[in-house]
């Protein structure tokens, strides 16, 4: 119709001109340019030069251009229009992307050098930062680099670099950070400090007597989010567990450490196996 009449009774007229066909592609259009700017928005909220460095680096990493990805990085930490939040992330980053690049290399000497300048990223990480999303993740992969080093050490086939005293300190290490006890932050506390903050926010949500839809689309990603910090706590503490397995093969079969070793790792899937019934949990 060309004409809609009000509460009030009066009549509001549209030109005859223009067609219910033409309204719609106006109407269509203005969809699509208030979704732009809703996209623009988004991506202005984190500049431009990190929206665009971000999809670069996962796209390396995906092709296997991992170097490359690490001076893509190292070239963002002189960059002015890199925000303050963006600058703290790059360690963390340049730390993952250094232990991706070796990790199907060969060269042993290589590896080990590589998985030595991340974890100076990630102890200085550590002890500089206070954001407990960014400490989780930190602490996280330091305890995966130590992993991987005992590891490393271990499984080496050559006698020049096979030391399973190197290994087992390492192995030590990694439950550390992953679980404690150690002076600084452990993935585990880091992690459970997330989910506190991340629950008191989802609390303050559910307080509210009304609720907008953009307020239920952002309790919606919160609880998506307590549920993958939930995950990542069962992945820590298995991963602990893991680790005292792996460790007993540093001894002598039936010598009193590996008895230990292997008690600890025993005690420790046992522990995650009654604390978190799930499928995850009971397969590992």
């Amino acid at each position: 119709p060309d004409a809609m009449t009000k509460g009030s009774g009066k009549t509001l007229n549209r030109p005859p001109s223009v067609s219910h066909n033409v309204r719609r592609l106006l109407l269509l259009s203005w969809v699509s340019l208030l979704s732009s700017y809703v996209v623009a928005e988004i991506i202005l909220a984190e500049t431009m030069v990190e929206h665009s460095s971000s999809r670069l680096i996962t796209a390396l990493g995906e092709k296997g251009y991992h170097d490359t990805a690490v001076s893509v990085l190292d070239k963002l930490v002189q960059n002015k229009a890199v925000s303050n939040a963006f600058h703290r992330k790059i360690p963390l980053l340049r730390a993952i992307e250094r232990v991706a690049s070796v990790r199907k290399s060969s060269d042993w000497v290589q590896r080990i050098r590589a998985f030595e300048e991340a974890r100076e990223e990630l102890e200085c990480l550590l002890e500089e930062q206070q954001e407990h999303s960014l400490l989780a993740d930190a602490a996280f992969q330091l305890g995966m680099v130590f992993l991987d080093t005992g590891r490393l050490y271990q499984n080496s086939v050559s006698a020049k670099y096979r030391d399973l005293s190197k290994a087992h300190e390492f192995f030590i290490l990694a439950n550390e950070v992953f679980v404690g006890p150690r002076t600084g932050q452990t993935a585990l506390n880091a992690v459970e400090n997330e989910i506190q903050d991340v629950d008191k926010l989802i609390r303050a949500y559910r307080n509210q007597r009304l609720m907008t839809p953009g307020d239920r689309r952002a309790l919606t990603q919160l609880e998506q989010s307590r549920e993958t910090l939930r995950g990542r706590q069962m992945q820590i503490q298995l991963l602990a567990a893991e680790t005292f397995s792996e460790m007993a093969e540093c001894f002598k079969q039936h010598s009193e450490e590996w008895v230990q070793s292997l008690e600890q790792a025993l005690q420790r899937y046992l522990a995650v196996y009654e604390a978190i019934p799930n499928r995850s949990a009971g397969l590992w």
